[in-house]
């Protein structure tokens, strides 16, 4: 599923996130999907990517998401 890693604050985010972990997408994810899964907003979760709404159809199987967390 995810790999609990620690960082001190995700770069895209306002100093209220924290990013503690990270997902691999697999095949049927979507950034909606991961979003409810792990209780962020879609929003944070794009923003913690850098990704865009014109990008966020865009992840990929294998590709890395910071998967934000407010402290």
């Amino acid at each position: 599923m995810a790999n609990a890693q620690c960082f001190p604050r995700c770069p895209a985010l306002p100093p209220t996130y924290v990013c503690v972990e990270m997902v691999t997408v697999k095949a049927g994810d979507t950034l909606y999907k991961i979003s409810r899964q792990y209780g962020v907003s879609p929003a944070a979760l794009m923003q913690a990517n850098g990704l865009t709404p014109e990008t966020a159809n865009t992840i990929r199987v294998g590709q890395t998401l910071r998967i934000p967390t407010a402290p």
